[in-house]
């Protein structure tokens, strides 16, 4: 009976382990602090092409550049959008969304924002982005607030309308059949959509994503076509 009991024991504390590190390969983690060596490679990525490709104003300090600080955020956010790779099947319309930052050449601030993650101003080429989102370290995030303020940044698309759920939020008008006519929502529907189903990225980064998704698609259009609904909850 003793043998028999130890064994029922051992079975126990045996599947336990096997729970437990199941669990934790399974549970999303929100740690994106940069390792040393890390943040060294992003440094040397910066001065070889970073800051020739993209303005920064005085609000930020590359000088007594540090590893996770909001200057290697929005640094960590532009090597994700730079080196993520995309599986795209045929029928997927090929968008270098790194690209088409650079080619409208904002400026980017930092400063503390409470209600917005970002904000455009079109008539200074100018993206400000929030110190709260800087210090979250999620280059997912930043990067979407990278993308969604340079819609805004085109002509015809730097502003929403009032969602009809609550009049005191900003939505765009729907989610469009063809995502890429549509405003700053649009934009980031598309990348977080390609980013969860066809991304070569971390657990991490497609839980941010799915995260991020669900909750645009919920809060941010006043009308989203059945199929489109269909087509983005894929994944979530």
């Amino acid at each position: 009976m003793r043998n028999e009991h130890n064994r029922r024991e051992f079975r126990f504390l045996v599947l336990s382990a096997i729970f437990l590190a199941a669990l934790i390969w399974f549970l999303p983690t929100s740690d994106f602090d940069l390792s040393r060596e890390d943040c060294q490679k992003l440094q040397k990525l910066a001065e070889d092409e970073y800051f020739q490709e993209f303005q920064f104003d005085e609000s930020w300090s590359f000088e007594d550049f540090t590893c996770n600080s909001h200057e290697s955020a929005i640094l960590n956010a532009l090597q994700f959008l730079k080196s993520t790779q995309f599986h795209l099947p045929d029928d997927e319309r090929d968008f270098d969304f790194y690209a088409w930052i650079k080619g409208r050449n904002p400026t980017f601030t930092k400063r503390e924002i409470l209600a917005f993650s970002g904000i455009a101003r079109i008539e200074e080429n100018r993206i400000e982005i929030s110190t709260i989102k800087l210090d979250e370290a999620d280059p997912v995030s930043i990067a979407n607030i990278l993308i969604h303020e340079t819609r805004h940044l085109e002509e015809g698309f730097n502003s929403h309308v009032r969602c009809k759920k609550d009049r005191q939020k900003s939505c765009d008008v729907r989610l469009e059949e063809d995502p890429f006519a549509g405003g700053a929502y649009n934009y980031n529907v598309i990348y977080l959509h390609r980013l969860i189903e066809y991304g070569h990225v971390s657990r991490s980064e497609r839980y941010s994503a799915e995260q991020l998704m669900a909750l645009i698609l919920e809060n941010q259009f006043n009308h989203i076509s059945p199929q489109s609904l269909a087509k983005y909850q894929v994944g979530l």
